[in-house]
């Protein structure tokens, strides 16, 4: 019995600082669906750059729950921010139990098995997404990250 590749999301994004915003939002959506695998050229920065959003959508969830009086909203957003403050985030300690891992392309291949979410942030050839993607589990979510910049390069090497 073969089994389906996962189907890989594709989100367009202006600029390349767009992307660990658009991380941080993703993550933050899917968080109670498992562990995360965000794969960048530069773990270290990305790790930096997403952090500083996921403290800002933080904030905006802090917001939300203190501009509403219904107490089962506000219950909402507490547990919210509880399971946004427990995360855990690392670049460096793969050994080490994490809720989302951001590592390069040729340190993912470890951590696929484990991650329900895998989010590309980093330009790879379908053959090596497809590489990569070889013992996912069953429901992977995959979000493959492309800047404008990326698809018009794309397109001219298709072009030719």
């Amino acid at each position: 019995m073969s089994q389906a590749s996962p189907k890989i999301e594709v989100r367009r994004v202006h600029e390349l600082k767009d992307v660990a915003a658009n991380i941080a939002r993703d993550l933050k959506q899917c968080r109670g669906a498992g562990t995360a695998l965000v794969i960048s050229q530069r773990p270290a920065v990305a790790l930096s750059v997403i952090c500083k959003s996921w403290a800002r959508l933080k904030r905006e969830v802090a917001v939300d729950k203190a501009r509403t009086l219904n107490r089962r909203r506000r219950e909402e957003f507490d547990a919210q921010l509880t399971r946004m403050e427990w995360t855990e985030f690392t670049a460096t300690d793969l050994e080490h139990f994490a809720d989302v891992y951001v590592v390069e392309p040729s340190k993912a291949t470890d951590i696929v098995p484990l991650a329900a979410i895998i989010c590309i942030a980093t330009p790879m050839s379908d053959l090596d997404i497809k590489k990569l993607l070889r013992k996912p589990m069953p429901e992977v979510v995959v979000i493959r990250y492309v800047t404008d910049q990326d698809a018009l390069r794309d397109r001219g090497q298709h072009d030719t």
